[in-house]
């Protein structure tokens, strides 16, 4: 893989987790009381658009990462969104990892490692 193949790839990932956090945003601005229609008032909507537009961006550098890369090769790199949100959450939010939480995402890390070395 070339490094503007990585590049784009972990600019998915990226992206996704980013996406994440809007989504939770979105979720801590709704009201506790019918919070379906509270999706479509200021700030949930703003937050809602926000993370599709980013997850809409995502998606088409995704597309475009796949035109140069194989899906077995490409598909690993969202692990990386998978220790990104929680380190955000606990960052952003205050929520508790933990130690063996963080012990299971330097695994998470361990693993693409050896999948980008395989080949």
């Amino acid at each position: 893989m070339t490094i503007v193949q990585i590049l784009r790839l972990l600019a998915v990932a990226l992206l996704l987790a980013a996406g994440q956090i809007s989504f939770k945003l979105t979720a801590d601005t709704l009201p506790r009381t019918d919070r379906l229609v509270g999706l479509l008032r200021w700030p949930a909507l703003g937050w809602l658009s926000l993370a599709l537009g980013i997850y809409a961006v995502a998606t088409l550098l995704w597309v475009l990462a796949l035109s140069e890369t194989p899906l077995s090769r490409a598909y690993p790199f969202m692990l990386v969104s998978f220790t990104l949100v929680p380190l955000a959450a606990a960052v952003l939010f205050g929520e508790n990892l933990g130690w063996s939480y963080g012990l299971g995402m330097a695994l998470v890390l361990a693993g693409l490692a050896l999948v980008m070395k395989a080949g």
